[in-house]
This record gives structure tokens, sequence and C-alpha cells, in this order.
């Protein structure tokens, strides 16, 4: 239940969130369903017919058929032995009770520290992971109806620029049809050598192959594209939408005259178009010298005639030729190799009869201009783009703090256009869904536990989770994005149910060891009315005499951390090796293995990749769920060890507290009842 509330909060995702989460929600809370099915149905169908019966069979007075599930009860539940000397693992744990002023400031230190590397070295607040600028990447697409072993034979040229390979770099070819990737991979060692400029070697190819497309990435602020890539530059580029259109141009001109003053910023400029970052195009104007013209005696009309004539692109007119009306357009004959020289020199002869350059009377200037219009919903919108000179965090935050400084009036707005960055909406949608996941699990925790202390208890587990994500994602230099934060709510929903198992067991040992200690049915005899019974827990331990309340205590904690600690391993492990699998790939792999060394690493994966192929193959959108599972199982091996040692100690205080104000509360009520004269209140 706790999972499935957890992913109700995704009702209130939209736009690309909801297109890419809301199908993952369904999934989760169908799965569950069934699963409550299997538990409430299967299991028990199984256990009455397989277990129950024999259990009760065990009688020494012979077999005992009874319906009464109290009767059952007495013959199942196996109360503990106040006696026995406690096991090893229980004197541990009743150890590190007593030690709870020390393993709770240790625990916030450490949520601390979590937070302090989150903040500062975890790469976040983007929506897909980006690139891994310290890979290269090659990517050759030849003309439609290539054959792939001509395709292989012009990939061969890129790995022959390559050789040798030198030592700590890994090359990766692969072809198929017409299109062909190649990758190379470096060691740490190898990074700091000059091995990555291979970069300059595969360029070098690539300006050689004709009639092919070539993309290059890595190691480089931007990409080199040849081909029908329609061009490239920048690496940033941010929308700017508006209702009027010259309006938004100004403003658009403005932003980026104070982003080109960063002495990190190369080639700011505005476009009117987000693909493959095209720039707009460029027009020359001339400027006419009304003055001079004047002192010639020539016409703004002639010149512009003169002009359209030498560059051929003279309007169409219309003449009386042979008696005819026909319709003549007059142009140089070589004005498609008029260059800009040839032009300032041509000599136009005045009214006088003089002769002047035409330099002297105009000036040319090339300028941008729209390549395109464009508007949605009725608003204008042009692009930003410019190439920033520094890491990715560097550029991002840059690019972070430009969208905050641009002050447009009302009706103007901006974003970042390649959405790798959350939207102010889509950033409050994450929050909001994942302060109602946790609102949810509380309030279903609450109806569970029938208390409003214990869910407490157990949503403290979810910061135990957290920290292993914020460490997982550090080591791992894995981005913080998207499906990483809607991880975090199947987190939430998953990481309770271990501190479920050991609060409801702390419960159910305290009240065993109340009916061993005391004898009868002390749930049954606390409860409000006959025929019902009251769920009791540690602090219902007040029953009994005070020297020996704290050890019982100590002894239910243990006791219940034994029992559950099979049940609370195969929980997470079970769940983090069905998360495996989205790990699973060969670049990923490599990764995970990087520990071994890059060729102890590459050696290893490779032979992987031969026994299960499938390793190799990187399905459509697989990037999607990669963090979403990196979320989940990085919280999940941190909260299973953090809450054996922490949900064990902050209980035993809870009731300790508990206690005090029992103890306090008992003693205002002596002192008042002595003050009305009314005597000792038990």
């Amino acid at each position: 239940l706790t999972t499935m509330v957890a992913f109700l909060s995704f009702i209130f995702l939209s736009g690309r969130l909801a297109l890419f989460y809301v199908p993952l929600a369904v999934s989760v809370a169908m799965a569950m369903g069934a699963s409550l099915f299997v538990a409430f149905g299967w299991i028990p169908m199984v256990l009455n017919q397989g277990w129950a019966k024999k259990v009760v069979s065990r009688s020494p007075d012979g077999p005992v058929d009874t319906e009464d599930v109290e009767v059952l009860e007495r013959y199942v539940e196996d109360l503990p032995d106040l006696d026995a000397r406690p096991s090893f693992l229980e004197r541990l744990i009743g150890v590190e009770q007593r030690l709870w002023f020390v393993i709770l400031p240790l625990l916030a230190l450490l949520f601390f520290y979590s937070w302090k590397v989150y903040d500062e070295k975890v790469v976040k607040e983007q929506w897909w992971r980006p690139p891994d600028q310290e890979q290269l990447f090659l990517f050759l697409r030849m003309p439609a109806g290539t054959r792939i072993e001509s395709t292989s034979t012009v990939l061969e040229r890129f790995e022959d620029a390559l050789q040798p390979i030198q030592e700590g770099a890994h090359v990766r070819a692969r072809c198929f049809g017409s299109v062909a990737i190649l990758e190379v991979d470096f060691d740490d060692e190898a990074l700091r050598t000059p091995v990555p400029y291979y970069r300059s070697q595969l360029v070098g190819v690539a300006d050689q192959t004709a009639g092919a497309t070539v993309f290059i990435r890595g190691f480089a602020d931007t990409p080199y594209a040849r081909g029908n890539f329609m061009g490239s530059s920048g690496n940033s580029l941010i929308k700017v939408t508006g209702y009027n259109s010259k309006r938004l141009q100004d403003l658009a001109e403005e932003a980026v005259a104070r982003i080109s003053r960063n002495r990190r910023v190369r080639d700011a400029r505005v476009s009117t178009s987000d693909q493959f970052r095209q720039s707009m195009p460029e027009e020359t104007v001339i400027h006419l010298d009304r003055s001079r013209l004047g002192d010639h005696g020539l016409t703004v009309a002639r010149i512009v005639g003169e002009v359209q004539r030498l560059v051929g692109v003279d309007f169409p007119w219309s003449m009386l030729i042979d008696g005819e009306q026909e319709r003549v357009q007059v142009s140089f004959t070589d004005s498609e190799e008029l260059e800009y020289d040839d032009l300032a020199a041509t000599l136009i002869r005045t009214p006088r009869g003089e002769q002047v350059r035409l330099g002297d009377l105009v000036e040319l200037s090339t300028e941008d201009v729209p390549g395109d219009i464009t508007r949605e919903n009725q608003r204008y919108s042009v692009y930003l783009n410019w190439e920033y000179i520094g890491t990715d965090r560097m550029r991002r935050n840059f690019l972070q703090s430009t969208l905050e400084s641009l002050d447009l009036p009302y009706g103007y707005e901006a974003e970042e256009a390649d959405r790798s960055f959350f939207t102010e909406e889509e950033e409050d949608e994450l929050n909001l869904t994942l302060y109602l996941a946790a609102a949810f699990i509380f309030i279903v925790l609450a109806a569970l536990f029938e208390s409003m202390t214990l869910p407490f208890l157990v949503i403290f587990s979810i910061p135990t989770g957290l920290v292993g994500v914020v460490l997982l994602y550090w080591k791992s230099n894995t981005a913080f994005d998207s499906s990483a934060r809607i991880g975090l709510v199947l987190l939430f929903g998953i990481v309770v149910n271990n501190a479920i198992l050991l609060a409801s067991r702390f419960r159910q040992e305290s009240a065993l060891i109340l009916k061993a200690r005391l004898g009868g049915d002390p749930e049954a005899e606390a409860a409000l009315f006959s025929g019902q019974r009251k769920t009791l827990g540690g602090t219902d331990l007040w029953m009994l005499p005070g020297a020996e309340r704290a050890d019982l205590l100590r002894r239910a904690v243990s006791r219940a951390v034994k029992v559950r600690l099979r049940s609370i391993l195969l929980t997470s492990g079970t769940t983090i090796l069905g998360l495996v699998p989205l790990l699973l790939g060969e670049d990923r792999l490599r990764t995970w293995l990087g520990f071994l060394g890059a060729q102890t690493a590459h050696k290893v994966v490779a032979w992987l990749v031969g026994v299960f192929p499938v390793l190799a193959e990187s399905g459509e959108g697989q990037e999607i769920w990669e963090n979403l599972a990196l979320s989940s199982i990085g919280g999940l091996i941190s909260s299973t060890l953090l809450i054996l040692v922490a949900i064990p100690a902050l209980y035993y205080l809870s009731v300790r507290l508990c206690w005090i104000w029992r103890r306090l509360l008992a003693f205002a009520r002596g002192r008042w009842a002595r003050w009305r004269g009314e005597g000792p209140v038990e």
C-alpha cells in the first residue's frame, strides 16, 4: 500500500513528465494490486493446506481441529523465554540501543555530509544525462542504399587513423546498413596524455570523406558536424517568446550583448530556429550617403538601379521591342562572379558627364536577418545561441544565471530551449510529487499502526535511503536527472517497508513479553470493549515494575531485529536484484567495473558481452530507466544498513521518553490531587 499511494502523487504530473512516468505509475499500481491478491488469497490458502494444519496436529493430546483464530494462535505463537541468555546478535543490538546518544549524532553528521555532497558535487537539475565528453564518439551515415560492406570500408579509414592504439585507449566500431558508430574510451591515466587528441585525427579523415554525414563528439566545447546536419555551433540555447516580433528582436539583441561580455562566451548570436543550432542568415545592406549623391547630382533611384543590375537582381520591366510589348530584365554578364571590390570600383556617370566610383557613394555592411518566422500559440519566438568555454557544470550555472537575469516585460518569457533542465513548472510538480508521496505514505502508516508516533519512526527510513542515493550518484559521476527524481518516489514507497517490518515486530515482541511476564491475555484485557483486542507496544511495558522495564524493552527490540533480519535482507535483496537488469549494458558495466582498472574492466566486459550478447544492445529510451533504478538501488542499500542501526536505537529512545512523560504526568496529577485534598492518585 505504501508503494501504491506513493505513485498516487503522479496524478499531478503534466507535460513530458506525465508522458514518460505516468505509465510507470500505472504499471507499478497494477503489479502491487496483483501482489495483494497473492498475499491475501494464494498464500493463506497454501499455508492453510500445507502448514497450519500440521502445526495444530502437534498437540500432545493429538490432532486439534479448530476454526477459532485465537485458539489457533495459542498453538503457533512463540512466547519468549525471559530466563534464557540472549544470543550474541541480541546482545549486540542491546548495546547499540544503549549507545543511542552516539548513534544519532553520527547519523545527523552523515545526513549533513550527504546534503553537502548533493549540493556541491552531484551533477543535477537536468532532464537527461549529458553525454560523456571524455569519450570520443563518431557517427557516420552514408547515402541511403549503401551496402554494409561499403560503410564498413569507410569506417575502417577512421579506425586506421587511430593506429597504433595507445595503451589505455579502447576502440569499438559497429556497422549496420548505411550507418556506423565508432567509440573510443580512455582510462584515467590515458586521459592525462596526448592520446585523447585522437579527435584531430578523426576530424582529418572526416574532412576528406565526401558524400557522407559525419558527427564527432568529445574533448571539445562543440561537436564536429559535416554533411546534412545543416551546421552546428554553440552549446547553450535560450528560447525567448513574445507577442511583438520587433520588440522581441530588440530584447534578444540586448540580451546577447550582455551575454557576450562574459570572457568565456564565444559567438553569441540571435537565431530563429533551434534545429541544429541554425543561425540567422545574413544580408548585405547598402547605406547611401545622400549628401554625396547631391554633390554629384545623382538620385537614390539611379544608384539602386545600378546596383541591382550589377548584382543581377534587377526587377523586370516592360518596353516596346519591334512593335511588341516585352518584359525585360537587365544585368551584367559577370554579376554572378562580382565581388565587393569590383562593385565598389564600378564607375557611375553623373548628369554632368563626370565619373565617380560607386564605393565613394555607398557603404556596404552585413547584418543578420530572420531566416524564418516562428509562432507558437500566436507568440513569436527567437533563440539566444552561444558557445560557453568551460566545464559542463560552469556552462549550466551560467545558463541558469542568464535566465534569472533576463528582465523581460509582461507577455515575454524565456526558457532553456534544449529542455535539458527542468522548467519552473516541472520543478514545482516534482517537488509536489515528492511531498505528496511522503504525506500519503504517512497517512497509510498512521492507519496501519493506529498511532501518530510510529509513522514518524518509519518515515525516518527515507533520509537513510537518500544517503545512499547521493553517494552512489557522486561516486558513479552520474547526472541526477528527472528519472532519478522519479526514482525517489519509487524509493519512498519501497524503503519504508523494512522499517514497517521492524516497527510492527517491536510492538509484537513487546506484547509477547507482557503476556509471558504477566500471564493471561493483556491485549484483550486492555481493550475498551469485551471481545475486542488492543494492539500493545513498547510503551505498554510501563505496566511492568520499573526495575526491569528498560531491560525487557531492549530484549523486545533485539529479538524483533533478530526475527526480522532475514525478511529485511530478502526484501531488499530481491528488489535490488530485480532492478539490476536496468543497469546492465556495455557502457554502464564498464563504468561500474572501473575500480578494477580500465584494462581489466574492458576485458571483463568483453567476456560478459561475448557470453551475453544482449548486453551490447542499448534499447531506445534505456537511459530513462537507468537513473530510476540507480536511485532505488542506492537508497535500498543504505537504508537497509542504516535502519538496522538507527531504528532500534530510535525506538528505544522514543519509548524511554514516553515513559519519562508518563512519569511527569503522574507526578503532576499527584501534586494536583494533593493540592485539592483528594489523596493519592494511582
